[in-house]
């Protein structure tokens, strides 16, 4: 009983990087939401017009040198979310540790507004918020561009996920967990699986793991597992796009400092989106919908989505 109540608070409370696109359904990828940029057609998975390559060597199209990203960030004003203002500074740090380390400068740009959405291949916002239903009401309205209507149909699970039409990513900062444990119990459960390292600094690097994370599917990234059989190999260093951390042990090092890494191919994906080139005009033409871009991938390199 204790072994399994260790793995739903791991799994509930490290802000576990799940986070991504709702909509399951490979064969309604959009939905009822409309299609993103507006003046493109609804289109359905395997009729977005292939007028590029979306071999995974066609998207890797350009060296991994420096680059410049700027992520706006809006955190609500909310008791709930004082440690996201207190700390704001240190995560965010932490996030430009992260991208520093892939050969991407990060600037980071505080807002006291929420954002309407965002169209340059190397710039993201990241709001923070303090309920499941501002979450899902926000979903709603950066993915449609209406307000949500009192009786919002969503029902989103995961504590954060990225809205990759908008190039924004939502976290729930005031997420909680649903089993009654104590904080101190909480905090305990979750040291279990650092060596070492102090409560604040495995917080707050959780949390830009968490930022980090959200960004990258933006970018395009996918989950690891994502196709069958998997283009990412397992490492002793898990991957930031891994789907499910609740059974890693994260290390903190000098070339990983949140204790995640990327692939060099991944690297090159994310370079190329944020140059404008091949993986970011795959992106925009499958409408920037996760859903459909990941189908023209597969069946463009032959594999099977699982």
């Amino acid at each position: 009983m204790e072994k399994k109540r260790d793995y739903l608070i791991s799994g509930l409370v490290v802000l576990t990087l799940t986070g991504c696109n709702v909509n399951k359904n490979p064969n309604n990828p959009l939905g009822f939401f409309k299609p993103f940029p507006e003046n493109q057609t609804l289109v359905q998975p395997g009729e977005v017009p292939q007028r590029i390559s979306y071999k995974l060597e066609d998207l890797c199209d350009i060296e991994v040198d420096e680059k410049n990203i700027k992520i706006h960030v809006y955190i609500k004003p909310s008791d709930l979310l004082w440690n996201y203002h207190k700390y704001k500074d240190e995560m965010f740090g932490y996030v430009s540790d992260f991208f520093k380390e892939q050969k991407i400068k990060c600037e980071v740009v505080y807002s006291d507004k929420q954002f309407i959405g965002f169209h340059k291949s190397n710039e993201f916002g990241i709001e923070v918020i303090d309920s499941k239903k501002e979450k899902e009401d926000r979903y709603w309205q950066l993915s449609t561009g209406m307000e949500a209507p009192e009786d919002n149909p969503l029902d989103l699970r995961y504590s954060s996920l990225a809205v990759t039409r908008a190039q924004i990513a939502l976290i729930d900062g005031g997420y909680k967990s649903e089993t009654g444990m104590s904080q101190k119990e909480i905090k305990k459960v979750l040291l279990k699986k650092y060596e070492n390292e102090k409560a604040k600094e495995f917080f707050l690097k959780n949390n830009a793991s968490h930022f980090c994370h959200e960004i990258l599917h933006c970018m395009g990234l996918f989950h690891m597992n994502t196709f069958n059989p998997n283009l990412i190999k397992k490492s002793e260093i898990p991957n930031m796009m891994l789907h499910d951390s609740r059974f890693i042990r994260i290390r903190f090092t000098k070339e990983n400092s949140l204790g995640y890494y990327l692939t060099t191919s991944q690297q090159k994906l994310i370079h190329s989106y944020i140059a404008g080139k091949n993986a970011y005009k795959a992106f925009v033409e499958s409408q920037k919908d996760i859903w459909i871009y990941l189908n023209n991938l597969a069946k463009a390199n032959n594999i099977k989505r699982i």
